[in-house]
């Protein structure tokens, strides 16, 4: 895990900008259309978690914003590349609602292939990603 130690408020506000920046020119044209009703896979890498289990696959489908305010903060410029989504993995079968930049989406899904993945409650095997994708090239998952 990587800590950066903040010595006052305008030093975490600066870093909070860089690393946006930083992720914002990351983004592949394949990212940044992701919208409503769209899916993918993040497979989220942290080293201290990967030590002990490995990555962990999050599956998540982008949905619509309920709140007014909401609306408002993601149609800033700075919110460009972030999405509202529903996001489920082994940790959390139930699905947990979030925001999520784009650049970390690893590769989008079909709608039958996010329906594979809930049909077998979000496997966490790098295999099964492999097998999934497949299917969109014609083989089974």
């Amino acid at each position: 895990m990587n800590v950066i130690p903040i010595k006052n408020i305008e030093e975490f506000f600066k870093q909070i900008e860089e690393a946006r920046n930083k992720a914002d020119n990351s983004v592949e044209p394949w990212q940044t259309e992701m919208k409503n009703g769209d899916y993918f896979i993040r497979v989220w890498s942290d080293e201290d978690w990967q030590v002990h289990v490995g990555p962990l696959i999050i599956y998540g489908e982008i949905v619509p914003l309920e709140y007014e305010e909401d609306r408002y903060l993601y149609s800033q410029p700075r919110m460009k590349n972030v999405r509202w989504a529903m996001c489920y993995s082994t940790l959390c079968e139930e699905g947990e609602p979030g925001g999520i930049h784009v650049g970390s989406m690893t590769f989008k899904l079909s709608p039958e292939q996010f329906v594979v993945a809930k049909n077998t409650n979000w496997p966490n095997q790098l295999e099964f990603i492999y097998n999934i994708l497949n299917m969109s090239r014609g083989g089974d998952a």
